[in-house]
């Protein structure tokens, strides 16, 4: 089903039956996906108890501020926040027009499947949106085939997986690596490219790299 709303210039599909979970065995169950842009001003309020499902916000333009367990989060561009079934929070946006996608799922074990991934409780970085893993999720609602169930859970999974491919700065291991691989991609074709010569221009010992 989808629904939009014009008053806040957003849409949301979700799974028809909210109470049922689809008759395939998944780890978790896809829920609802949605796209909004809200004006300065608006305001949502979620009290405990009141979304038992996981939720996933990630930030397009602007700064809606969260408010959870009494700690405040801007949802900055690129950035990602995720909550926990039965969570309460306030979503505030003070000023300029803000937009952002948000994603949802459920059942028995999507409290732990999110928490298995690692992120932190408050915004953090995770980079440019995937718009395409939520436009593929959103299609895949409305068909609902057991074949759509199965793609809707890996995008799921390629959302969650994206978001935690960057970081505001990068580690010198993770610039060491990106050295490594500009290095074989570079050389590819390269007949004296091997580990001993690899090594050997990085500065790293072997069984380093």
């Amino acid at each position: 089903m989808k629904a939009e709303n014009t008053a806040f210039r957003s849409t949301c599909c979700f799974r028809p039956e909210l109470k049922q979970y689809p008759k395939i065995d998944l780890p978790v169950y896809p829920r609802s996906a949605g796209h909004f842009i809200r004006a300065p001003g608006n305001r949502e309020e979620v009290k405990a108890g009141e979304k038992k499902f996981v939720q996933l916000f990630w930030g397009i333009r602007g700064a809606p501020e969260f408010e959870r367990n009494g700690r405040f989060h801007l949802l900055r561009p690129g950035y990602v926040i995720c909550c926990l079934p039965e969570e309460p929070y306030v979503i505030r946006n003070r000023s300029e027009e803000c937009e952002y996608r948000w994603i949802a799922f459920d059942g028995p074990r999507a409290a732990d499947f999110m928490r298995s991934f690692g992120y932190p409780e408050n915004a953090f970085h995770a980079g440019p949106c995937p718009h395409r893993n939520f436009i593929n999720f959103e299609e895949h609602l409305l068909v609902r085939t057991p074949s759509s169930w199965r793609q809707m859970f890996c995008e799921i999974c390629n959302i969650l997986a994206a978001a935690g491919g960057s970081t505001e700065e990068s580690s010198s291991e993770n610039r060491k690596l990106q050295e490594i691989l500009f290095l074989c991609k570079s050389r590819l074709s390269d007949p004296e490219l091997n580990i001993k010569t690899l090594a050997g221009e990085l500065k790293l010992d072997r069984t380093t790299l």
